[in-house]
């Protein structure tokens, strides 16, 4: 029972964001994220395709973005030299990506995958190019 009463709360409370973002204006950018160990994360999104980089390193990382509905996305592994370096577990792994919240610069989501029972919540601040 409590189990669904949580299910419940989370469909509310994520239909109530959902009334209020504006997920469009984030499909397309340049955004940053600043993690809580100081590092930050360059993310270039244009149509279809997604980088990343951690800036000071040289590792850049190119995934396939597809729209779910206006407010969810997912984030595949491209294939390329990068793509097969990596461990199966990450080239077979799906990120899904769910905006709670957008404000004029910035957006909030919640953040899981196809290979962890974890969702991390964070902040992507757009950034001019």
């Amino acid at each position: 029972m409590r189990i669904i009463l949580i299910l419940f709360l989370t469909v509310l409370v994520s239909t109530s964001y959902g009334q209020k973002t504006k997920c469009q204006d984030f499909k397309n950018g340049n955004f940053i994220i600043l993690s809580d160990n100081g590092s930050k994360t360059i993310i270039t999104r244009k149509g279809k395709t997604q980088t990343e980089q951690i800036v000071g390193t040289d590792d850049k990382m190119s995934l396939k973005v597809h729209w779910i509905d206006d407010c969810t996305y997912t984030l595949k592994m491209k294939k390329s030299l990068s793509y097969f370096l990596q461990p199966k577990e990450i080239r077979n792994m799906v990120i899904v990506a769910h905006i709670t919240k957008t404000t004029a610069n910035s957006y909030l989501l919640d953040v899981s995958s196809n290979v962890m029972d974890l969702v991390i919540k964070m902040e992507l601040i757009r950034v001019k190019p």
